[in-house]
């Protein structure tokens, strides 16, 4: 599936060539080309290096990969909740707890969850 990302947009707003940025992740330039025309997804170590350049949360670099990886995980986070319900009392307020928080993460990428 295609993913829009703003990672070319983001670079090129640095007047950042993409052998730039390979420089400061150690890669080549045709790697961070293929990033940027989503052929390839970034290991998790170079999207935290993509973070720390731009300055930007990953989900801002790459949204619709953010909203699809939200969209999985909301039906799971729901299912979840019911198995939350027979834990006992402490661990299922900081269970409930935790999927509030959750909730309020995912409906940032997802307005309409």
């Amino acid at each position: 599936m295609y993913h829009q990302n703003l990672l070319a947009a983001e670079r090129s707003a640095w007047a950042l060539t993409q052998a730039d940025v390979a420089i400061l992740l150690g890669l080549s330039a045709d790697t961070i080309g293929n990033y940027e025309l989503c052929e390839r997804l970034p290991s998790v170590v170079t999207a935290i290096g993509m973070m720390l350049i731009f300055g930007k949360t990953f989900a801002q670099l790459c949204p619709d990969l953010a909203r699809e990886v939200a969209s999985d995980i909301l039906p799971r986070a729901q299912a979840f909740s019911i198995k939350v319900e027979n834990r006992p009392a402490t661990t299922r307020r900081r269970n409930q707890d935790f999927l509030t928080k959750l909730a309020e993460r995912l409906s940032s990428i997802l307005p309409d969850a």
